[in-house]
């Protein structure tokens, strides 16, 4: 790992914090307890920086370069997660998140939940209806997942589908699979409904897809859930049914809607379960 990761990555840990992260070149600061505290000086030279982080995507298999300028994975087994952007796309310098999840420490009880909506999700889940987790960003969609999966389905097989390695295969019979953007000679893209069929070759009793972001994740959600795959789960970037409606428009191919559950997330100290209701989709 290079220098720079590593020190971020030390103070990420010395000072307790969620996450550390470099500005361009106006400094670098950290995110604690829900406040931002600000580091004025940087840790190298704009230029070094951009190098080093090259490198060090290089190292894990990715491209990072003016052509494609962010990338991003996990470090220590996925309580880490990093992800960069580089000039063309951040003219101000390189820009860079360090995140620490503490999904290992997580469980379903630390999650606030004034309505009580937990046992709802509990049974959902048992009873092997499809569940979408909502919400902005940073408000424990992805952990809220994990600490559902780990406590109801465990020693099922699950299948997770994922643009970049996030949820710790906590599981002995988890399996991930991970889509692939095309290189530069337009080859070797690996799409989510090229996953999904390699998923559904291999039998799991659940699927998993990470988040749910282009309309082509939508499409293979829907096709998951069509595929008579009962219990498939997701996270989506939304504050409202409405809004899911309006993202799933563009992967209306044909496909009969199905009943979903959504449980929306409020970011805080404590992440809050702010509601559920079901939709179709």
């Amino acid at each position: 790992m290079i220098p720079l990761l590593q020190n971020l990555i030390h103070e990420l840990y010395e000072t307790d914090a969620d996450e550390v992260y470099l500005n361009g070149q106006h400094g670098y600061g950290l995110l604690r307890g829900g406040r931002h505290e600000i580091r004025q000086s940087l840790p190298e030279k704009p230029e070094t920086m951009i190098r080093s982080l090259q490198e060090f995507a290089l190292s894990e298999g990715l491209r990072l370069d003016p052509y494609q300028p962010e990338a991003g994975g996990i470090l220590k087994d996925g309580q880490i997660r990093w992800h960069c952007v580089i000039p063309p796309a951040a003219p101000g310098g390189p820009v860079l998140s360090v995140r620490r999840h503490r999904m290992d420490k997580i469980t379903m009880s630390d999650f606030a939940d004034p309505e009580n909506i937990l046992p709802d999700i509990l049974r959902a889940t048992e009873e092997k209806k499809p569940l979408l987790i909502c919400g902005e960003t940073g408000c424990g969609k992805t952990t809220l997942l994990h600490a559902l999966l780990k406590q109801v389905l465990i020693d099922q097989r699950l299948i997770l589908i994922e643009d970049t390695m996030e949820l710790p295969l906590s599981g002995r019979l988890w399996t991930r699979l991970l889509t692939r953007a095309q290189d530069r000679n337009l080859q070797g893209a690996l799409s989510p409904m090229m996953l999904l069929r390699t998923a559904l070759r291999l039998r799991p009793d659940r699927l998993v897809f990470g988040e749910l972001r282009a309309a082509d994740d939508m499409l293979s959600f829907r096709q998951a859930l069509s595929a008579g795959l009962p219990g498939s789960f997701a996270t989506i970037h939304a504050g409202s049914a409405a809004d899911i409606r309006y993202r799933f428009k563009d992967s209306d191919s044909g496909i009969q809607e199905k009943q979903i559950m959504l449980v929306f997330l409020e970011r805080g100290t404590i992440p809050l379960i702010r509601c559920r209701e079901l939709s179709a989709i």
